[in-house]
């Protein structure tokens, strides 16, 4: 699994939480008003201090909401459920993030969230996939801040 922006897949926005021993990224996106919206979860476990190539574990975790339910709702339903989100780390003992940051985008143009990142100071974009889109996957990350956030 893969959080990709792409040409036409609007995006509500992200949520970044930084644990000591983890870190979770949660995106909620469609790609088009038909459809239901999608919550991708992803959460990640430090094993290493590699920022590519890592052995860091990943769980993924999928739901949606229906296409008729407002973007105010969708991210009321996510902003509740973050302390649950925190629950799931298996860090023994961390049971808060140490910084949750929600990067709104409200918008179908991979370059809003692109440039919403990039407003992070501890990210950057290293490349772009090679039809020029912004790639999560491709995104560079300053360790001592994030410690690999995303591959």
């Amino acid at each position: 699994m893969t959080f990709e922006l792409k040409e036409g897949r609007y995006h509500i926005a992200f949520w970044l939480m930084d644990f000591d021993k983890g870190n979770v990224l949660i995106g909620v996106f469609r790609d088009s008003k038909s459809e239901p919206w999608q919550a991708l979860m992803r959460i990640r476990t430090y094993v290493d201090n590699k920022v590519f190539g890592s052995d860091d574990p990943k769980k993924w975790f999928h739901t949606t909401f229906p296409a008729d339910m407002s973007e105010d709702a969708v991210e009321a339903h996510i902003d509740k459920s973050l302390p649950v989100v925190s629950g799931l780390m298996p860090s023994k003992g961390e049971k808060q993030a140490k910084s949750i940051q929600k990067i709104d985008v409200h918008s179908d143009d991979p370059s809003v969230a692109a440039e919403r990142f990039r407003a992070i100071p501890a990210m950057h974009p290293a490349k772009a996939t090679e039809e020029g889109r912004p790639d999560l996957d491709s995104w560079d990350t300053e360790e001592e801040v994030w410690d690999s956030f995303l591959d």
